[in-house]
C-alpha cells in the first residue's frame, strides 16, 4: 500500500504548483528524504516541478529514472492559491510538503498547524518525532488525539465558511 504525497512550490504572488509523489509520502518518508538531499528553496522548486514521481530518491535523476511513469503523463498541478489547493482533490494524497525556510508538512487527513507561522503546517522534524510518539501511545491517548484532530477539522472548516 503507499502514502501517497505532494511537494509544492508557492510563489512570490502565492500561486501554488504541485507534484505528485506516489510512495513513501509520510514525513519520515519523503519528509526525510527532502530534508536530507532537498533542503533549499532552488532544489524544491525543481521537485514541485516534476509533476510525477513513483518515489522521492536522493537525486532527481534517480528518481525520474525510477518511476514507473513518465512524468510528462501526469503533468504539475496549479493553483492560484494555498487556501485552492487545499480544497482540492489530492488523489488520495495523505501530505503536502512545503518547502519555507525549511520543509513543512501538512496532514491532508487530520491538520494540526502545530509550531510554524502556516496555520496547518508543521516542521517535518517535529512530525517525525510526532509520529514515533504516537505509534508508542496506549489506544486510549491514540483515540483522544484523534477526536481533537476532528475537532480542529471542523473548527478549520467552519472558520473558511
Amino acid at each position: 500500500m503507499s502514502t501517497r504525497s505532494h511537494v509544492i512550490q508557492m510563489s512570490t504572488g502565492g500561486a501554488i504548483t504541485s507534484t505528485y509523489i506516489h510512495w513513501d509520502g509520510y514525513p519520515a518518508g519523503v519528509g526525510a528524504m527532502l530534508v536530507k538531499y532537498y533542503n533549499t528553496g532552488e532544489l524544491a522548486e525543481e521537485v514541485a516541478a516534476l509533476g510525477y514521481a513513483s518515489g522521492l530518491l536522493s537525486t532527481l535523476e534517480a528518481t525520474r529514472r525510477e518511476s514507473h511513469h513518465d512524468s510528462s503523463s501526469i503533468p504539475v498541478e496549479s493553483y492560484d492559491s494555498m487556501s485552492d489547493y487545499l480544497k482540492a482533490d489530492h488523489m488520495a494524497a495523505e501530505y503536502a510538503y512545503l518547502y519555507h525556510h525549511g520543509w513543512l508538512v501538512y496532514d491532508l487527513v487530520r491538520p494540526s498547524g502545530v509550531g510554524t507561522s502556516h496555520p496547518g503546517w508543521e516542521p517535518v522534524a517535529q512530525a517525525i518525532e510526532r509520529e514515533e510518539r504516537e505509534q508508542t501511545e496506549p489506544a486510549e491517548v491514540k483515540q483522544l488525539r484523534e477526536r481533537i484532530a476532528t475537532l480542529e477539522r471542523q473548527l478549520q472548516i467552519a472558520e473558511v465558511a
